[in-house]
């Protein structure tokens, strides 16, 4: 026969033994919460870290983008500048070739007008010797 005395030693007992893990599993769950707590921080600062790498690139990339539009910029003009030596050129060119053209025309008639006067001047010299 189990005595009262027992029974109620057994419950004390298992009564102080269901406080002891029930102190173990609150401090359990202290350790787990100060631990997640602690790991949310880090992952605060981490994304914290990410944030700022992000702006970082977005700066980086905004001026990559911005010396790459300045280049085809300087590419355009290069080749408008390019096109406009171009049309100078054959401008230069064709004025060169009318110059030519009208310079020897105007000595053609330059030794044209040679010859007239030589042969005025004989003629002259002739009637000159006549008379």
């Amino acid at each position: 026969p189990v005595s009262h005395e027992d029974t109620l030693s057994r419950s004390v007992e298992q009564l102080y033994r269901a406080i002891q893990q029930t102190g173990t599993s609150r401090e359990q769950l202290q350790q787990d919460h100060n631990h997640s707590q602690e790991q949310i921080a880090r992952l605060q600062a981490q994304v914290a870290q990410d944030q700022d790498h992000i702006t970082q690139l977005e700066a980086q990339q905004e001026a990559q983008v911005i010396r790459s539009v300045e280049q085809d910029q300087d590419q355009e003009s290069d080749w408008g500048l390019k096109e406009e030596l171009d049309r100078l050129r054959v401008r230069l060119q064709r004025s060169q070739s009318r110059n030519r053209h009208v310079q020897h025309k105007l000595e053609a008639e330059l030794e044209q007008s040679r010859v007239q006067l030589r042969d005025v001047q004989q003629e002259r010299d002739t009637l000159l010797q006549q008379v």
